[in-house]
């Protein structure tokens, strides 16, 4: 008797052998991709075969906010932490979509259950409940927030290694908290030395607060430690200008022009030569810095 072909499963067969999980996989790829309906279309299929299974709800309330659809989304989150109210980041969800309806009170109270949940509380979770004080104006609370998360990461050295120290200097920083970003970058470069990136960071930040010549230091810093880092001397022609020294600005930025020419920050040399030429040093200064802002200046 002849043997029957094997038949292809059908789109629907296939569809039908994912399971929650695996919808949930695919729901993040998509969102990943910027393929947002995709991604909302995976995540209602993760939530069909499991409407309880842990982060469904959530990302359901995220698939729906990026398609701008937040008041459907808010009872997706509250449904998540009604079922899994000891998981910091359901609760982290819940208070930032709050938070972006100006909820304050209820933003920060499930950000603080957040914060105290579980073993340890994550510095990215402290670190949001920083923002949330500082919108409700509730200062103090903020700076003892800020002292948590050193405690949190000096308690806890192997986990926290200098990318950490920098990575929550960055944060704050465009958070536009650029004294509470410098406290970790000082941090770091104490802890690290060696370090590049804490003292490049901590140089740009030194230049946005106007402390100059400490700034100066800490680029210097950088460059003892690698002297053709194209971003650090790049960063050293701004100081320059700032300190009043166009020729010698000038001339850093065309060493890194000639040394790095696919780096992204040589592309701007020209046009910075060209406002540091005609504009001077105070306003040259001015305009550059208001063209690059802090985003595009640190190192991440």
């Amino acid at each position: 008797m002849p043997v029957p072909e094997p038949q292809n499963p059908t789109p629907t067969q296939l569809e039908d052998a994912i399971d929650s999980s695996g919808w949930n996989r695919r729901g993040y790829a998509f969102g990943r991709l910027s393929r947002f309906e995709e991604s909302l279309r995976c995540y209602e299929k993760a939530w069909e075969a499991g409407p309880e299974n842990l982060s469904v709800n959530t990302n359901m309330g995220v698939a729906l906010a990026r398609l701008g659809r937040d008041e459907e989304a808010l009872p997706y989150y509250e449904k998540e932490v009604a079922l899994h109210g000891d998981v910091p980041l359901a609760l982290a969800s819940l208070a930032d979509a709050y938070a972006k309806r100006g909820r304050w009170d209820e933003a920060i109270r499930q950000m603080e259950i957040a914060a105290n949940t579980g073993q340890k509380s994550e510095p990215f979770i402290l670190r949001q409940l920083c923002g949330l004080y500082r919108q409700a104006s509730r200062d103090a609370d903020y700076e003892r927030c800020v002292q948590r998360i050193f405690g949190e990461m000096d308690f806890h050295p192997d986990e926290y290694h200098a990318s950490s120290w920098v990575n929550e200097g960055l944060h704050f920083g465009l958070m536009g908290e650029l004294m509470t970003s410098l406290r970790f970058f000082d941090e770091a470069v104490q802890r690290f030395p060696r370090d590049t990136d804490g003292w490049y960071n901590r140089a740009v930040t030194l230049l946005f607060l106007g402390q100059i010549s400490r700034a100066r230091q800490s680029i210097e810093n950088a460059l003892a430690s690698d002297s053709m880092l194209p971003h650090a001397r790049f960063l050293l022609g701004i100081i320059l200008l700032a300190e009043g020294d166009t020729v010698n600005a000038v001339t850093e930025w065309q060493r890194v022009r000639v040394s790095a020419p696919d780096h992204l920050f040589s592309r701007l040399v020209p046009n910075l030569v060209s406002i540091a030429s005609v504009a001077g040093p105070d306003m040259g200064l001015r305009v550059i810095l208001g063209m690059l802002n802090i985003s595009r200046l640190y190192m991440r």
